[in-house]
């Protein structure tokens, strides 16, 4: 596939600081939640929409994306993703419950609540599939594989991953401002 070369300058890679301010009101739990298994396991929001329970495997700390007849992933493959905290654990099987009572927010509906939720902190707008972008390329910032950072995102090509090699050039982190830092590692 063709590789959009301006790509690289729209990657919009989110902060934790700001990922921690992002629905911290009680009432938004489903929100918060969508938003770190999100962030955490790189998924789609369509993928995520589609998890249950028996996908989480919380012995090993993996999530199993598979690719069910019907409801294929866009790699048209299963595939495993780490989860590398209890906070990203917890996510999952709440957005899993949510999807066994049919209680997901639609990723349009998602979308619009994040970007009102980016006004009402005062950061830049962040769309739900940058959370998969952030997570993507602190993979490849920490120095995993491509290879394996590949299979986990579900990219049919290496190509693909390969452009996240250099995303972190484009990122500038300034300091979260003092109503953000103030809420970074706050009680949710």
């Amino acid at each position: 596939p063709q590789i959009d070369q301006g790509t690289e300058d729209r990657l919009r890679i989110i902060p934790p600081h700001e990922i921690d301010a992002m629905f911290v009101q009680p009432r938004q739990i489903r929100q918060r939640a969508m938003t770190i298994a999100l962030w955490g396991t790189a998924l789609r929001v369509s993928e995520l929409g589609r998890i249950h329970r028996p996908d989480v495997h919380v012995p090993q700390l993996r999530l199993h994306v598979r690719n069910r007849m019907g409801e294929t992933t866009k790699s048209h493959r299963s595939r495993d993703v780490p989860i590398s905290s209890s906070e990203i654990l917890e996510s999952l099987m709440y957005c899993a419950e949510l999807v066994a009572q049919r209680r997901t927010i639609h990723r349009t509906s998602f979308a619009h609540a994040m970007r009102s939720e980016s006004e009402r902190i005062g950061i830049e707008p962040i769309h739900p599939h940058s959370l998969r972008h952030s997570r993507i390329s602190e993979w490849v910032a920490q120095g995993v594989d491509l290879a394996e950072v590949q299979r986990w995102a579900g990219h049919a090509n290496i190509e693909m991953t390969s452009r996240y090699a250099g995303a972190r050039r484009f990122v500038k982190t300034p300091a979260p401002p003092d109503g953000l830092r103030a809420s970074r590692g706050a009680k949710r």
